[in-house]
């Protein structure tokens, strides 16, 4: 039986033009299971600027286990704006958005070694580290990790 143990990064990326700073904060998670559905998805909270100004990322901490395990991550997107989420791992992973009703937005399998254009190449541990980065309105997503 294969584990893996996964991150998953979920930041706001975009320059907004606010009038004060914005301070960051890094909240860090363990995944809890029973997560394998989207009815009982670990609810990660406000990613992006919140309601006090402040910049919110999330780091989740998690075991696919066992195999064909799924994995699902309930986040708020306070703002619209430029998100990235992503999931750092020794081993090839695939990482899916969702909205708010359950409807698929993106999905990367990136296991192809060959290209160079799939991943996140700015941390890869190896090829098979699967990324989403992409322009969202404001409202809940649901990620998936397996």
């Amino acid at each position: 039986m294969m584990r893996t143990i996964a991150s998953l990064f979920g930041c706001l990326t975009a320059t907004l033009a606010l009038s004060t700073a914005q301070p960051l904060v890094i909240d860090f998670a363990n995944e809890v299971e029973i997560n394998d559905t989207i009815a009982t998805a670990n609810n990660l909270g406000i990613v992006g600027v919140d309601a006090t100004n402040t910049r919110r990322m999330k780091v989740t901490y998690g075991l696919i286990d066992p195999d064909g395990d799924n994995d699902y991550f309930r986040v708020e997107l306070a703002q619209t704006g430029t998100y990235s989420f992503r999931v750092d791992c020794t081993f090839d992973t695939v990482l899916t958005l969702y909205n708010a009703s359950g409807t698929l937005v993106a999905e990367n399998d990136d296991d192809d070694p060959n290209n160079n254009n799939l991943g996140n190449r700015d941390t890869s541990f190896t090829n098979g580290d699967s990324g989403i980065t992409l322009s969202l309105n404001a409202g809940v997503y649901f990620v998936r990790v397996r």
